[in-house]
């Protein structure tokens, strides 16, 4: 039973790899590598980078 929501990326995201056998998980590494860089920025503005972590997991659909 697959648990796991179907992909949705947002569309300045999607095709951004013809030809790639499962295009939608580099477009969503590619959109989240952007909404990081946003956060980051902020963080930046706000000199709060050298003090944050960030950690990333998955379930892998467990």
């Amino acid at each position: 039973m697959n648990r796991t929501p179907p992909i949705a990326s947002d569309p300045r995201f999607s095709d951004l790899y013809p030809g790639h056998p499962n295009s939608k998980h580099p477009d969503n590494i590619t959109q989240m590598d952007h909404a990081l860089g946003k956060v980051m920025d902020a963080l930046d503005a706000k000199d709060l980078a050298a003090k944050t972590l960030f950690f990333f997991t998955s379930d892998n659909d467990l």
